[in-house]
């Protein structure tokens, strides 16, 4: 049949249309957007005879742009009735003398990270929690703080935006290369966050969030408009003279860059499309972790050329210890892998070749042993890849092993370490088929490391085939440097 494009446009939304791509093997969906202001679209295929692929199942497919073509989703079968709604939402100023006045103002709360990210990314009535689109009816900021349940910026972009979000923290890059990436997020429309160190030695709250709203150089001066989500009457200080200017919107102010960066504890940017600047394509779907077991899902990723995954692990309810990993299922091979500690949110970017992957989420110290921690798992890719939820390998191995480093111990076994800012992990495997593998591990010899039971020497049994976790140690001083030096023996009775 060949593949067939059409272009409809919207009745009474001069710029928009819905692309629709008929092949083979279905119809996609995307909505090019050649306005300035924010269209929410929703695609209506609850009334059709198909299945719909590349949005978790669902028949309501939904997309908020301000420019460009994002695409919706794709469905499979004989008869589609295709039905759409949007509405229309002013974010940005359309000329030089429009001032936006947001209600969103912090008031006698402590969660200015919250509401910075919220003016950064505007107004919206879905969260991504849990890595999973939801609609919220609460106020924004209500459902966020019941969402996050966390005081940090990053959170509250990813669960505004559901994209990638990346963080530089204090000490992390130098003045120059934090300036570039900083105008270039902006220069995208990307949002971005700054959050300050608790000090008082600059004219910016300590421990406060700002939202990033531009960036500019004058003069020779690098300059900075932030919005406190404090409010109060817009600043006029010397950046507000630049020529050709926007007025101040409540709480504005523009501030050097240089006091800006010698201020900032950790800059978050949201990534709301990929580094090609085409929107991400995106898969999402639910996993399990029980108990120290294998994982009860993964997300099997085939690719059919090189692609950029940014792939995550999200989760929602208490916190437990969560990482993410990147198998090439042709070799069993991990090809990426973080772990992100304590975290709600654990993120890794590879590029990988043609081929088949599966995205499995990892687990150690806290969790449960009685009962299962439902997780989000996410992939973001910059090309078209097909995506589904699969059971997970069976190389996964009791959680990948938490992706670290193996040991292969001097019998049928091996020891895999896994390192990270929050501390170590070590996992043993026995591959012995009929005997128990004893294992004394001695981590005495590391620097500023402290095992989870108060001890850097454990002995542990394992069963035949079986897979047990060793040691947690993380720093005794959170800040300071720590290293990791162990030895271990190893018998089979």
């Amino acid at each position: 049949m060949g593949q067939r494009t059409t272009r409809t446009t919207i009745p009474g939304l001069p710029g928009v249309a819905l692309i629709s791509n008929k092949q083979d093997k279905g119809t996609t969906f995307a909505l090019e957007v050649k306005r300035d202001d924010c269209v929410d679209f929703t695609l209506d295929l609850s009334g059709s005879d198909c299945e719909v692929v590349d949005a978790d199942g669902a028949r309501v497919l939904r997309a908020i742009s301000t420019r460009g073509t994002t695409v919706l989703g794709a469905a499979v079968g004989p008869t589609l009735r295709p039905r759409f709604e949007y509405a229309v939402h002013q974010l940005r100023p359309r000329s030089p003398q429009t001032v936006v006045e947001d209600v969103v103002e912090q008031g006698r709360h402590d969660n200015c990270w919250l509401l910075a990210g919220l003016i950064a990314v505007g107004p919206r009535d879905r969260l991504c929690v849990g890595g999973l689109w939801t609609t919220t009816t609460l106020a924004p900021d209500r459902a966020l703080a019941g969402a996050t349940r966390r005081g940090h910026a990053h959170d509250a972009l990813s669960v505004l935006t559901g994209c990638p979000v990346d963080v530089v923290r204090s000490g992390e890059r130098d003045a120059e290369a934090l300036w570039s990436w900083v105008a270039e997020a902006v220069r995208r429309k990307d949002p971005v966050v700054v959050s300050t160190r608790r000090v008082d030695d600059t004219s910016l709250a300590p421990g406060h969030a700002y939202a990033v709203v531009d960036g500019r150089s004058l003069n020779g001066e690098r300059y900075c408009r932030l919005r406190d989500p404090r409010g109060g009457r817009p600043a006029t200080a010397a950046g507000a003279a630049l020529a050709g200017d926007a007025p101040l919107a409540r709480g504005e102010l523009w501030v050097p860059f240089s006091e800006l960066f010698a201020a900032h504890s950790a800059v978050s940017l949201a990534r709301l499309s990929s580094p090609r600047g085409a929107p991400w394509r995106v898969a999402r779907t639910r996993a399990a972790l029980a108990g120290g077991g294998p994982t009860t899902k993964a997300l099997r990723v085939e690719c059919d050329r090189a692609a950029l995954l940014r792939c995550a692990v999200h989760q929602e309810e208490d916190l437990t210890d969560l990482g993410v990993a990147v198998l090439d299922l042709s070799t069993d091979a991990i090809v990426a892998a973080t772990v992100a500690g304590k975290a709600r949110t654990a993120d890794v970017g590879v590029t990988v070749g043609p081929g088949v992957y599966a995205v499995v989420p990892t687990g150690g110290r806290f969790l449960p042993k009685d009962g299962r921690q439902k997780v989000g798992l996410v992939v973001h890719s910059d090309v078209a890849v097909k995506a589904s939820a699969a059971p997970a390998p069976a190389a996964g191995l009791t959680s990948v092993l938490y992706a670290g480093v193996t040991h292969h111990l001097d019998g049928p076994g091996r020891l895999v370490v896994a390192q990270s800012r929050s501390g170590v992990e070590a996992v043993v495997e026995n591959t012995d088929a009929a005997r128990t593998l004893d294992l004394r591990l001695d981590g005495t010899g590391s620097v500023n490391l402290e095992g989870h039971a108060g001890a850097m020497t454990v002995a542990v049994s394992v069963e035949p085939g079986a897979v047990a976790h060793v040691l947690s140690a993380a720093p005794v001083q959170a800040h300071a440097a720590w290293t990791w030096d162990a030895t271990w023996c190893a018998s089979w009775s």
